[in-house]
């Protein structure tokens, strides 16, 4: 009789984790935008107002990233987590309720808490205590389920919407967010000391362990070069972070069938999911600098192919989006890839901190620039996306040229 051995508890955190940040960074972080055309339609809101949403989203992320490591160690990483989800489920539910822009900003201020509260960070944490072994796979997994909230959701959410009105979509996304809340709660556990277990590590290590994915001598970084990094880290939130939700709603307004852009949005997911799981052992294998070539040109042909929408011509449009969310990965596993590349092991975990911080702050920035384009360009998204174009080309040879000074993220020998 076949004997099949019992997984080890720490891949159901992984499970709860997975869950958590499709909820907070999937379902909200990144379908959020889906639903902007039809809010300005049903809502009377401009597209400035629009835009100010997220805006309003951003700030209060970014003002969570500033506490959410004090909490996660006063509430435990399993109640703050909860406690994410729910804002979430919260901030639906309020939406479908409310109807003036005020009202709705505080949905999205809640929102925007359970954003950071439910997401990478108190994950990792847990991560971390569950995980000896593992861990970067643990990750990767998590981060992917961004991703594949845009690949599943908007055929569905298409249908409630067109069928039963914004509100029904609301609460829809309100009721799925609380039930994979509970899902969370039921998995998590704190630490494996409260199962009476050990973290998860392989029972044999030999072979499988990769080394440090980092330069042998890492460069003496000044502080012109740390500017460098932090002044592309803070720009290229513009194409990825806001490049991404707005895409949706290009292409409302180019009048393409609502089902397409629905199938659009899940391509970019779809692709967002693959570029995030095989980013890191793409880099493992060519090494940070030709890397960032290959995921930047991917990215900047994306985003070029997206700049003919207008065509209207279905077939160039899909491989721009594929492109574009293969390439997306610039905002995440490269941005890991670049701590890594420039301060080495002892620095990595600053840098991915600091490096998250200052991805906000661009996306805070940037946040309000489409709409209000857009409402001084007769309601096109067009010039955002010119604009996008031209800040990924300038990352793109800020980042290159500091490789090339510095010397570093050659192919791995």
């Amino acid at each position: 009789m076949l004997k099949f051995k019992r997984p080890h508890y720490a891949w159901l955190i992984c499970l709860g984790g997975t869950l958590a940040i499709f909820t907070t960074f999937g379902l909200f972080g990144n379908l959020f935008s889906f639903f902007v055309p039809d809010i300005i339609i049903e809502r009377g809101f401009t597209n400035s107002q629009a835009s100010l949403l997220t805006t309003v989203r951003t700030v209060f992320i970014l003002l969570s990233l500033l506490v959410v490591n004090r909490l996660c160690d006063r509430l435990g990483p399993r109640v703050l987590i909860t406690i994410g989800c729910l804002l979430v489920a919260a901030g639906y539910f309020g939406l479908a309720v409310v109807r003036s822009f005020w009202a709705c900003t505080c949905c999205l201020a809640l929102m925007g808490l359970g954003y950071t509260f439910g997401g990478v960070v108190p994950v990792a944490v847990l991560f971390v205590r569950w995980f000896e072994s593992s861990r970067s796979l643990a990750m990767g997994i998590s981060s992917a389920a961004s991703g594949a909230a845009m690949l599943v959701a908007p055929p569905f959410l298409t249908r409630i919407i067109t069928g039963y009105g914004l509100d029904r979509g609301f609460q829809f996304m309100s009721l799925l967010c609380l039930i994979l809340t509970v899902v969370v709660f039921l998995l998590v556990r704190n630490t494996p000391e409260e199962c009476s277990m050990h973290p998860y590590r392989h029972t044999s290590e030999k072979g499988r362990t990769r080394p440090e994915r980092e330069p042998e001598h890492p460069p003496y970084t000044n502080a012109f070069h740390n500017a460098i990094i932090i002044f592309v880290v803070f720009l290229v939130a513009a194409p990825v972070g806001i490049g991404v939700t707005t895409v949706p709603v290009l292409l409302r307004t180019l009048n393409y069938p609502e089902m397409l852009v629905a199938t659009a949005t899940s391509t970019i997911g779809l692709f967002m999911t693959i570029g995030k799981i095989v980013g890191a052992e793409m880099y493992d294998l060519v090494g940070g600098r030709l890397g960032n070539y290959i995921v930047g040109g991917v990215f900047l042909l994306g985003l070029g192919l997206l700049l003919l929408s207008p065509l209207h011509n279905v077939p160039l449009l899909f491989t721009a989006l594929v492109l574009y969310g293969f390439g997306v990965q610039l905002g995440s596993v490269s941005t890991y890839q670049w701590g890594s590349d420039l301060y080495g092991a002892k620095g990595y975990a600053r840098a991915v901190q600091v490096f998250s911080i200052t991805y906000n702050v661009g996306s805070l920035t940037f946040s309000a620039v489409p709409g209000v384009l857009a409402d001084h360009m007769g309601g096109s998204y067009m010039p955002s996306f010119f604009m996008f174009t031209a800040i990924a080309v300038v990352c793109l040879v800020l980042l290159q040229w500091l490789y090339h000074h510095l010397d570093i993220g050659k192919r791995p020998r």
